[in-house]
């Protein structure tokens, strides 16, 4: 795996497209950055992160030549691949929010964001951008975020976690997007966050509802268990979970 590290750069996605686009790489690619100035989360939300403090890093996955059917399997590995080397550092309750936030004790850890190379009919490669908060102890008004600092008071080695955390990342996209939908979707359903518990749901409109998260369909739609008894299917944009 090649690896790039950038002192400053606006996002390590960004970075890496471009790197693709001029050359075309056929190994895996990692671009690290301390110093990320507009890092991006899902729906163009902005990922804000202290510099020197945090992890933003981005790893290439050229040659998956993966149905666009099955793209949902890239998010479910990702989250899979974050959470468990997570779970390792720190003791807590780690869940994957879906589609693929990692949350510890209800607060929100790091955040994955995917953007897959589409030619054809075929996602030729993907890349994963993974922020992470480390050592960061002061979100101002952002009450659903935390850190691993925060949580195990103490101060990580960014360099070391990193490692750990992009060749855990790279070995799961390599071995696990083989395995079977159903096998992935099972390992992603255990730590799913609220899967049958009631739940508020807010729609674009304002609009509040409760319901019951039963699972995530191989699309990537959130399944929920509305009060009127019939489960819907979401897409990111259509509906918001309240916690």
């Amino acid at each position: 795996m090649q690896i790039i590290k950038v002192h400053t750069t606006p996002s390590t996605n960004t970075y890496l497209k471009e790197f693709y686009r001029a050359y075309k790489q056929d190994d895996p690619v990692l671009v690290s950055c301390r110093n990320q100035t507009q890092g991006r989360g899902q729906l163009g939300a902005k990922w804000e992160s202290i510099a020197h403090k945090n992890l933003a890093f981005s790893l290439l996955m050229p040659n998956l030549n993966l149905p666009i059917k099955d793209s949902f399997k890239i998010s479910m590995v990702a989250a899979i691949a974050i959470h468990s080397v997570l779970q390792e550092v720190v003791n807590a309750n780690w869940k994957i929010k879906w589609p693929n936030d990692i949350l510890a004790d209800s607060k929100k850890i790091a955040g994955i964001l995917i953007e897959n190379i589409i030619v054809g009919k075929q996602i030729k490669g993907s890349v994963i951008g993974v922020g992470v908060n480390v050592n960061q102890s002061d979100f101002g008004d952002l009450p659903k975020a935390s850190s691993l600092c925060l949580l195990k008071h103490k101060l990580f080695n960014l360099d070391v976690l990193e490692t750990k955390l992009a060749n855990h990342l790279k070995n799961e996209m390599e071995k696990s997007l083989n395995e079977s939908f159903d096998l992935l979707s099972a390992k992603y359903h255990q730590t799913l966050f609220k899967r049958n518990e009631v739940a508020v749901f807010e729609f674009p409109d304002g609009e509040k509802t409760t319901g019951i998260i039963k699972s995530v369909s191989p699309e990537g739609l959130l399944q929920v268990l509305l009060e009127d008894a019939r489960i819907r299917e979401f897409n990111l944009k259509e509906v918001k979970l309240l916690y």
